[in-house]
Formats: structure tokens, C-alpha cells, sequence
């Protein structure tokens, strides 16, 4: 084993958010990489998810914070001060500037993250939240019952999510030459950002899409309560839980993205480079630790015109729709599935380079110890 780790569950975390790193864990620990301890643990009162990192050998250990949070302006102080290395999901180098530099220095781009679980990380996550929970309900019984709606919602989220291995398909896998776009809009008060314009260049382009492609475009928006009000001409009546959205992207050669709330990477993006889908995407704003590159893992567009075009450019050119799905698989399978992008943090934050190990196949965590 290369590492120790401990994972700190906490109820101040999304378990959602925070599934694929439980699930990189769970599978490092599987194939003897890592050993694993969990514990319930409220250190931050924040998106953040702490680890208790030894490289053994050298009996180094690293403090390691992973802030989850889609605003790339965000970061939590208790864990800035206190850990060695701050991992961020949405890295935007120009948000750091009020960061004092011995803080800065602690930031590294995190990488592409998607909800997903793995063989025994469901279990061992959802034990340890809850007593996470139930010990935030001892301790503050007034402010915990405030949050007791949200944590249900978080929890059954979590408990349905699908296995990564669920998300790969081999670039070679027979697919439809037809562009897909799912997408969702949003309540006005969820944000104080202008999800009306959000929501309306979403609806937008995918009325464009059906209008220019026909057939060879499906799409539409989730059918919340909000979208039938507002948008009932654009909605999707199938494939749009995980499960079913994950076959139905499956059999898609193109997927379109476009930006997530405060500028964040959409989980869509590793979605697609698992399936090994070919993109056409808005400019990715945000550091990625290994780089997506436009024309060989994207398309890029910055108009519904020039989305149209970047579509029809790769469903008529199966060449090279052929080369971007190995191009994805690739990336994915080097930088971002679970396991390999969990080693990829845990070198870095030694300082270190990164070999890459994934496996999706193991049904055994043996090196695992549950306190």
C-alpha cells in the first residue's frame, strides 16, 4: 500500500457532491493502493470533505482538504488555515487574489467530479454521515432540525446514484449519429445569479437544435414543476433520472454542454468522456488539472449558430468523431475515473507524479477498516 488514509465524514458535506471521492477511496482501497479508515467527523462547517493522508515509507503526511462547492469565489478558512493542501472543484485563479499567498500556495485544481458510488462506498458513507448527523442533532438540536429537510433530500440522492462503472462504455461501442442535450432550468430563488438568462439560453438552444437537426437531435429540459410552468414545450418525458440518463447518453455519439451555475464544469463533462461521447462545449472557464483540449476532446462554440455547425461537423465526419471518442475514453480512463483521479490528488499532494491505476471490476474493499 502506497498511502493510509483517513476520510473524515461530516454532516456539513454533501453526501452527493462528495461521492465520487468516497468512491476513488473505496476503489484504491479494493485494489491495495490505499488503506482506508472512515470516521464521523464535523471539522468544517462547509462543502469540504478532509483527509488524513501518510505515504508510507517516508511516514509524510499531508492534511487534505477537497472543497466542493460550484462557486469558484468560495473557499472555507477554517480549512485554508488548517490543511497543507487545498484541493478546489472549481478552480478560477483570478477568485484567489484576496487569498493571503500562503493560502494560495495550498490551492490545486481538483478536477472533473460527477455523482457516483462504488462497491462499498454507499454503505460505509451513509453509516458514518448519519452519526455524523445524529451527533450535529445532539450537539445543536435547534439548528440541526432546521437542516433536517435538506439532509433527507442529500441522503436520498445519494442512496440512488449509480456505480461509476456504469458510466463506461468502450469507444468502439455502436452508437447513433443523433446530438444530445439535457439540461435543467432553475427557480429564480435558488441563486442570486440571473438563472432567467441561464434558464432562457438553455431553452433557447435547444429549440434551435430541434429546428436545425430533426431526428438527429434529442433534448429538452427535466420536467420540474417550475419548467412545466414555464417551459412546457421543451421537456423530456423519459431517460432523465440517473439510471435511465445514463443509457440514453450511452447511445448518443455527440453531447452538448454548456456552462453550469457560477461558471462551474458541468457534471455532463465527465459523463461524457466516460461514454466516450464526442463534445461540442461553451468555453471551459475553470483549471483542470490535465487539460481538455478543443478539437481533440471538444468542440468549441460561443454561438447557437456555431454550436449547430460544431454538431453537424462531427456527425459528418465519423473519422474524426471516432478518433475525439477515443481521445475522451483516454482522458477519462487517465485522469478521471474515481480511483485514478483519487491517486492523481493524493501524488500531487506529495508533490509528486501520478500512476494511475483504475479498476471498475473488484467487488472486494479488503483494505478497508471501518471505525
Amino acid at each position: 500500500m502506497e498511502y493510509s488514509v483517513v476520510v473524515h465524514i461530516s454532516s456539513g458535506h454533501s453526501l452527493f457532491h462528495a461521492a465520487k471521492v468516497y468512491a476513488g477511496l473505496d476503489a484504491l482501497a479494493a485494489q491495495g493502493v490505499i488503506g482506508l479508515r472512515v470516521t464521523s467527523r464535523d471539522p468544517f462547517p462547509a462543502d469540504v470533505v478532509l483527509l488524513s493522508v501518510t505515504a508510507r515509507g517516508s511516514n509524510a503526511q499531508r492534511l487534505v482538504a477537497i472543497d466542493l462547492y460550484d462557486h469558484s469565489d468560495r473557499f472555507c478558512p477554517a480549512a485554508l488555515a488548517n490543511c497543507d493542501v487545498y484541493f478546489k472543484r472549481n478552480l478560477f485563479r483570478p477568485h484567489m487574489q484576496r487569498l493571503l499567498p500562503a493560502e494560495g500556495a495550498k490551492v490545486l485544481p481538483f478536477g472533473l467530479s460527477h455523482p457516483c458510488v462504488g462497491h462499498a462506498s454507499r454503505r460505509w458513507a451513509m453509516w458514518h454521515w448519519g452519526r455524523a448527523v445524529v451527533g450535529a442533532l445532539r450537539r445543536s438540536p435547534r439548528e440541526a432540525i432546521g437542516r433536517l429537510r435538506p439532509w433527507l433530500q442529500d441522503l436520498r440522492l445519494y442512496h440512488d446514484l449509480s456505480h461509476f462503472a456504469a458510466f463506461e462504455q468502450h469507444p468502439d461501442a455502436v452508437v447513433e449519429p443523433v446530438v444530445l442535450f439535457q439540461t435543467r432550468v432553475w427557480e429564480p430563488e435558488e441563486s442570486t445569479e440571473n438563472l432567467d438568462q441561464i434558464n432562457e439560453e438553455r431553452v433557447a438552444l435547444i429549440r434551435r437544435l430541434r429546428a436545425a437537426l430533426g431526428t438527429r437531435f434529442h433534448g429538452g429540459v427535466l420536467p420540474t414543476p417550475f419548467a412545466r410552468q414555464r417551459y412546457g414545450d421543451v421537456l423530456l418525458t423519459e431517460g432523465y433520472r440517473q439510471g435511465g440518463y445514463i443509457s440514453v447518453m450511452q447511445r448518443h455519439l455527440v453531447g452538448i454542454n454548456t456552462r453550469g451555475l457560477h461558471r462551474s464544469i458541468a457534471f455532463k463533462v465527465p459523463e461524457y468522456l466516460a461514454a466516450s461521447v464526442c463534445m461540442v462545449s461553451e468555453p471551459l472557464r475553470n483549471e483542470l488539472p490535465h487539460s481538455l483540449s478543443p478539437e481533440q476532446h471538444y468542440l468549441e462554440f460561443q454561438s447557437h449558430d456555431e454550436c449547430i455547425a460544431q454538431c453537424e461537423r462531427l456527425l459528418s465526419n465519423p473519422d474524426e468523431a471516432r478518433e475525439m471518442r477515443w481521445q475522451n475514453f483516454t482522458y477519462y480512463r487517465r485522469w478521471v475515473s474515481p480511483p485514478a483521479q483519487m491517486l492523481d490528488c493524493l501524488e500531487r499532494a506529495f508533490g509528486a507524479g501520478a500512476d494511475v491505476r483504475h479498476d471498475a471490476g473488484s467487488s472486494r474493499v479488503s483494505g478497508t477498516a471501518i471505525a
